[in-house]
């Protein structure tokens, strides 16, 4: 893991200065169309399809990109001091150990907040609540490894699937 110039790795002094500012709304989570859930103050709420995001921070370490579900992690609402312990538990990858932390997995999560909460997909901006956020099994094919690309050794090729991959 590289670190920035003031030392910490990256992502981490953003994380903080962040977190020293903000105040959790009201999430309220559908998943998989199931019956709405109450709303409940949320520190987080991560909705993701890899291990990894931020600089190394393992927000869904048992995630698998591969089986047509999204790993839905959120963390209860908690002060800043009570906090600081949960953002190293992202760098150690044993968030999901922790009580106030839940996982599940999805094919599809509604999302509302109030007041409305950004979004971000894989560092950018894209906007804000409310969002629906959904998996198509198989959409994508990925093929990696050097058995399968000898040519090209350790590479990831991915295509969109056509529809004459479909019929």
């Amino acid at each position: 893991m590289h670190a920035s110039s003031n030392g910490c790795p990256p992502g981490l002094a953003g994380a903080l200065r962040e977190l020293a500012r903000y105040r959790s709304p009201a999430f309220r989570l559908t998943a998989d169309d199931a019956p709405e859930a109450a709303a409940s103050r949320l520190l987080l709420a991560f909705v993701a399809n890899g291990r990894y995001c931020g600089g190394r921070m393992h927000i869904a370490p048992t995630a698998q990109q591969d089986d047509g579900a999204f790993d839905l992690v959120t963390i209860a609402d908690v002060g800043l001091l009570r906090a600081l312990p949960k953002l190293a538990k992202l760098y150690v990858g044993n968030l999901l150990r922790d009580p106030l932390v839940t996982h599940r997995l999805v094919r599809k999560v509604r999302i509302d907040a109030q007041p409305a909460a950004g979004i971000e997909a894989d560092g950018q901006f894209i906007g804000r609540t409310p969002a629906v956020i959904s998996v198509q099994r198989g959409a994508l094919l990925t093929l990696r490894g050097p058995s399968l690309l000898p040519q090209v050794r350790g590479a990831c090729v991915t295509r969109r699937r056509s529809d004459a991959d479909t019929a």
